[in-house]
């Protein structure tokens, strides 16, 4: 993870780690602030007890989906699976935005602009709290 995301408390996934994205989300929520997904996979690797800590209800999760990624539909599969698993365990903030005209991209300026529209609204604080780097 990048060490200014990690020293933010945010947890982000530009392909190739959503399995780990997915595990810190519905294992550790309490560490994180938020998390973004890019054309993430979820078969639930590593999930062996989800998370009860108060901080999932209000977790926000966002996963970035390309529309033309040749990907999709499993994709998609995947990510109401894990979307399924999250609120049967009290998660109350996961959500899905296709992006228009993408294919399975990074979408790195999509959960950077999402983590700046947190910030914006004040739902996550601008300095790091020293709590989260334990």
């Amino acid at each position: 993870m990048n060490a200014s995301l990690r020293a933010a408390g945010l947890c982000a996934c530009v392909l190739g780690g959503a399995h780990l994205t997915w595990m810190v989300v519905l294992t550790h929520p309490e560490k994180i602030r938020a998390a973004a997904i890019s054309c993430g996979n979820f078969v639930g690797r590593c999930i062996d007890k989800v998370s009860e800590a108060p901080r999932r209800a209000v977790l926000p999760v966002r996963a970035f989906q390309g529309e033309d990624d040749e990907h999709r539909a499993a994709l998609e599969g995947q990510f109401q699976k894990a979307r399924q698993l999250a609120e049967a365990h009290g998660y109350r903030n996961i959500s899905l935005e296709v992006v228009r005209g993408a294919g399975h991209v990074p979408l790195a300026a999509e959960s950077l602009a999402y983590f700046d529209s947190l910030r914006r609204a004040a739902r996550v604080p601008v300095k790091p709290d020293p709590e989260l780097a334990r």
